[in-house]
């Protein structure tokens, strides 16, 4: 297996995101989204910057919401079904080949991509679920423990509580976090369409007379998803169809003219005829996971992703692997892994990842 090795960042700034902090109220929950990862229902503005060895990118995007709460969903805001849109472009800045989305099979990974995506967010909360004996017992459980800490009986007094709090679990029992998440949320899901369009400039050569040629032949795709989002509000389970039909560079290879006078002179390496249009209908499937750690500073998250070409049998696996250094930071740094069976291609790349919000 040929092991190809690479070093990249990314940086994802400038996002204006809803709040999906602990709440069983109105807001859906969700574990943190690894770089790259495009189907987040809840993000609004958002850059990115890919920096490897072979290729450099950058994307932005913006998304929103087309509907207007029901008079029922006014009625009753625990229960939500909305309709988004999303708008995002992706630009190549250098490089000769695509690395970062082999592991996905993406065929519009090269050139510059329009993109344009309708959502789809369904979700329900119980209000009551913050009176409920799960939650209650939570709540005990850390009042317990705010007295085991307290080192007088002023202290002790100030482990009272007067009603539920999220928050006063959080602070004096930060380890039952994802059991308090549990008992306070419900499962959501979200789903979406996408379609997209590539342009680039392919360039190659005539072999016999090294005659300079080029076209630029659009490439296009629809992807269709599906996400669910269990209670616990750290996983994500995510599944996604994509039809592609994009042009596809020949290798580069040594070309001569009919009479090779001086080598130098008259050989170049190029790739050796137009590009051919080629079709994929690619399934994918996900899962993510997000580990907080037990003092509440921060996590670990990973977001495992298979692909499969049902046309022509490659695929891919990816795993980035991101931290969160503290609740009051906004840098994501990670190492992303990635694997495709069209090259036999092993990569390993570094992101960081930066978000702030209104």
């Amino acid at each position: 297996m040929r092991r190809n090795f690479a070093l990249a960042t990314s940086l994802a700034a400038v996002f204006l995101t809803m709040p999906v902090c602990a709440s069983a109220q109105n807001t859906p929950t969700q574990p943190p989204a690894a770089s790259g990862r495009g189907d987040d229902p809840l993000s609004g503005i958002s850059f990115s910057l890919d920096v490897s060895e072979e290729e450099s990118k950058s994307g932005a995007s913006i998304s929103g919401f087309f509907a207007k709460p029901t008079p029922e969903e006014r009625s009753n805001p625990g229960r939500r079904t909305s309709l988004g849109w999303k708008l995002a472009i992706d630009v190549p800045i250098g490089g000769t080949d695509d690395l970062l989305d082999r592991a996905t099979l993406d065929k519009l990974g090269q050139g510059t991509k329009l993109s344009g995506a309708i959502t789809f967010l369904s979700y329900k909360s119980d209000p009551g679920k913050l009176g409920s004996p799960e939650f209650i017992a939570l709540m005990d459980r850390a009042a317990q423990a705010c007295r085991d800490k307290a080192e007088s009986e002023q202290e002790r007094t100030g482990c009272a509580y007067y009603g539920p709090s999220p928050s006063f679990v959080l602070k004096h029992l930060p380890s039952a976090q994802l059991a308090m998440q549990r008992a306070l949320f419900s499962g959501y899901w979200s789903g979406g369409l996408k379609g997209s369009a590539s342009f680039k400039r392919y360039d190659w050569v005539s072999a016999g007379t090294l005659a300079k040629n080029s076209s630029k032949p659009t490439g296009y795709s629809a992807t269709a998803w599906a996400v669910y989002y269990p209670s616990d509000a750290v996983s994500a389970w995510k599944i996604e169809t994509e039809y592609a039909s994009a042009p596809e560079q020949m290798d580069e290879v040594i070309i001569c003219k009919t009479v090779v006078v001086t080598p130098n002179l008259d050989c170049v390496k190029a790739a050796p005829s137009a590009p051919t249009r080629k079709d994929s209908l690619v399934v994918r499937g996900e899962y993510r996971r997000y580990f907080p750690f037990s003092s509440g500073k921060g996590g670990i998250g990973a977001a495992l992703t298979g692909s499969l070409d049902t046309l022509s049998g490659d695929y891919g696996f990816e795993l980035p692997v991101y931290f969160t250094l503290s609740q009051t930071t906004d840098v994501l740094p990670g190492i992303k892994l990635g694997y495709s069976s069209k090259k036999d291609d092993f990569t390993v790349s570094l992101f960081i990842k930066t978000s702030f919000g209104f």
